[in-house]
C-alpha cells in the first residue's frame, strides 16, 4: 500500500486538488443560485388579494398576488438554509415544507405583513 502511494503521489495530489476545487466551485455556485431575486415591487406588499398573515392553507386556493409574495418568502428562506438542506421548491404555495422552514428559520408558522416587510427590506 505504501509503495502504491509513493509511486502515484503526484497523481493522487492532482486528483485530490481537482476534486477539492470542484467541490468548492459547486458550493459557491449552489449558494449563489439560492439568492433572493431582486426587484420586488413596492405595490406587492399591499397588493389586493393577499391574505395576511401568510400561512398554510389546506384545501384553499392561492391567488396570483399571494403566489408572488410567497415565492419571495420561499426564496428568502432558501438563502437562510444550510447548504446540506434541500431547498424549498419556489412554487408560490405555503405548504408544509414552507411552514416547517418558516418555523425553523423565522420562529413562526405564519408570516405577518410586518415580518414580511422586514425580510424584503433587509
Amino acid at each position: 500500500m505504501k509503495a502504491f502511494f509513493k509511486t502515484n503521489k503526484k497523481v493522487i495530489l492532482i486528483s485530490g486538488s481537482v476534486l477539492a476545487l470542484g467541490l468548492v466551485a459547486f458550493i459557491l455556485l449552489k449558494k449563489k443560485s439560492r439568492g433572493v431575486v431582486p426587484g420586488i415591487e413596492a405595490n406587492l406588499l399591499t397588493a389586493p388579494g393577499v391574505a395576511w398573515p401568510l400561512k398554510r392553507k389546506v384545501g384553499a386556493s392561492t391567488n396570483s398576488s399571494e403566489k408572488v409574495v410567497i415565492k419571495q418568502l420561499q426564496q428568502y428562506l432558501n438563502t437562510k438554509m444550510r447548504l446540506v438542506e434541500i431547498p424549498l421548491t419556489v412554487d408560490g404555495y405555503f405548504g408544509s415544507n414552507t411552514e416547517f422552514q418558516a418555523q425553523k428559520i423565522l420562529g413562526v408558522k405564519s408570516v405577518s405583513f410586518s415580518l414580511y416587510n422586514e425580510i424584503i427590506n433587509t
